[in-house]
């Protein structure tokens, strides 16, 4: 085989080098076009039993036509053609072909076989396998399930940039990780090969990692199986697209109502009977909301007279929240 070309690929120009069967010395015969008396040319794929027949038109020199044949230079490439390969020829459900040139006057006939493969030597960024998500910015590829041991980080001792080195307890926790499909205010619609399971990724979180809206995080409050489609706890910032990657995390918030609206708008105390699932829901929704980069609730302080939330390095209005004794 003398080529490789991936399943599937169209407007493919192959050239032939076609001898002169009239001369001893290997030298190209000239002058065919595809009208030439007696020029035929045939295909035939892997598992075929019969060849195709491939109607040949003008041609010109380096732009595709199904069937264009077109001798590309007589005085400095002599016997040399272009082909405009059919587009059938290259298929999925085959892993090779075979073309043929012949029956003109003086012509040895000429044939090529192509390998057909489920990869894209040409695909810079995931060799043509869809199973791996297009690389960001950042150039990481996730990695997910067993592929690491959980709570081991790796330490990068040599190399001074360690932007990409981010295999970590968190990113050992991917249950699903890929290019977004799409997305819209409340909702993220996964690539690669998400679960068909409706809610299997319910309470998970989410996390763009990078591309559009890059940095957010949030928690799924239930999965569309048939879609791929999960709806998020609350609305993105920014909301994400297909430039964007993102990971499924293996972190399950239980039983926590997450919904934006379950305690308010996090801007007072939980009720002063609420219950210590409510009152962490609280906490959890507070800082989902306020935090808006890298920071952590400053002090929680509960005596027999008043409970204070500190929140100085959360959100822009550093607010401390008091209320009464929580019972």
């Amino acid at each position: 085989m003398n080529l490789q070309l991936h399943k599937g690929t169209t407007s493919k120009i192959r050239r032939f080098f076609i001898k002169n069967s009239s001369v001893t010395t290997g030298a190209g015969l000239t002058g065919l076009v595809y009208n030439s008396s007696n020029l035929i040319a045939y295909y035939i794929r892997e598992g075929d039993a019969t060849a195709t027949a491939i109607t040949l038109a003008a041609g010109t020199v380096g732009t595709w036509s199904s069937g264009g044949f077109k001798e590309v230079d007589a005085t400095h490439l002599p016997g040399v053609y272009e082909l405009g390969l059919p587009d059938a020829a290259l298929l999925t459900g085959a892993n090779s072909v075979l073309v043929m040139l012949s029956g003109a006057t003086n012509m040895t006939p000429a044939w090529e076989e192509i390998q057909l493969t489920d990869t894209d030597v040409n695909d810079a960024q995931h060799f043509g396998l869809t199973g791996l998500p297009s690389l960001g910015t950042d150039s990481r590829v996730l990695v997910s399930g067993d592929a690491h041991t959980a709570g081991v980080s790796v330490t990068v001792g040599i190399n001074n940039d360690k932007l990409n080195y981010g295999l970590s307890m968190l990113e050992s926790l991917v249950v699903q990780s890929g290019m977004a499909q799409g997305a819209t205010a409340t909702t993220l619609t996964l690539g690669g090969h998400p679960s068909a399971i409706n809610d299997e990724y319910k309470r998970n979180v989410v996390r763009i990692y990078s591309g559009t809206g890059a940095g957010q995080a949030r928690t799924f409050t239930a999965y569309d199986g048939s879609t791929g489609t999960g709806t998020v706890n609350s609305p993105w910032v920014t909301v994400p697209d297909t430039t964007s990657i993102y990971a499924v995390m293996a972190f399950d918030t239980g039983a926590l109502d997450l919904t934006a609206t379950a305690f308010g708008e996090p801007t007072t105390a939980p009720p002063v009977n609420a219950s210590l699932k409510d009152k962490i829901g609280w906490l959890y929704t507070l800082a989902r909301n306020k935090v808006t980069q890298t920071s952590q609730l400053q002090s929680v302080r509960n005596d027999a007279d008043t409970t204070s939330i500190s929140t100085a390095a959360v959100g822009d209005d550093n607010t401390t929240f008091t209320r009464n004794r929580w019972s």
